[in-house]
């Protein structure tokens, strides 16, 4: 009753897959907590049989269809992945439906998942002289929003930094950067929770 009250659904079908009837249900539907806004969500669907048949699938983002495919299961499960864009931040309802050719019930061949879409977090790279970091911001560009700028161009402020979730130093020397610019990242991750990480080479961090 506490649930229902919250508005949160809770459905429970029992299946005994030793009945002499034809039966296909979505034994699951798995979905991560989070996933950031443009980004692809990756769910899993798991399908049971305990005879062949052909089974068509399709997904809903709320009211929006996002996903179909028609698959032949057996007696085994059958394991399905299922990738889709999201771009807008926010709760997302997954609903998967299931017709088969050949079933009993019909009233297991729902799944829902629930997935949280936050903003990607806003990285910036200050690099250093002759520096690339086109490869760095390649491996983050799934993750992240990435701004990359030479280290005589970073935002002398700690208020412009704070446009920023995350400082990357890549292979900075510390006379390249703005004077007293140590004490602006130390506020920017003390007083203003942001995140800091320094990256270099093979000597960058062997005097300490």
């Amino acid at each position: 009753q506490y649930l229902q009250s919250q508005g949160v659904r809770i459905d429970g079908i029992w299946f005994d897959s030793s009945t002499d009837g034809r039966e296909v249900q979505i034994g699951a539907l798995e979905a991560p907590a989070t996933a950031y806004a443009g980004s692809t969500v990756k769910l899993v669907a798991t399908i049971e049989s305990n005879s062949k048949s052909t089974v068509n699938l399709v997904l809903y983002d709320g009211d929006k269809q996002v996903f179909t495919q028609q698959l032949t299961v057996d007696s085994s499960d059958k394991v399905l992945p299922i990738e889709v864009p999201v771009e807008t931040p926010g709760l997302h309802s997954y609903r998967l439906i299931m017709d088969a050719a050949q079933d009993t019930m019909t009233q297991n061949n729902q799944a829902f998942a629930c997935v949280e879409v936050v903003q990607a977090p806003h990285l910036l790279i200050i690099k250093g002289v002759d520096t690339d970091s086109s490869h760095l911001e390649r491996s983050l560009a799934d993750y992240a929003e990435i701004t990359a700028v030479s280290a005589s161009q970073a935002p002398r402020k700690v208020m412009e930094l704070c446009n920023y979730d995350g400082v990357i130093l890549m292979n900075v020397h510390a006379d390249d950067l703005p004077k007293n610019y140590a004490t602006v990242l130390d506020k920017y991750v003390s007083e203003h929770g942001r995140s800091l990480i320094a990256l270099g080479g093979q000597e960058t961090f062997m005097y300490g």
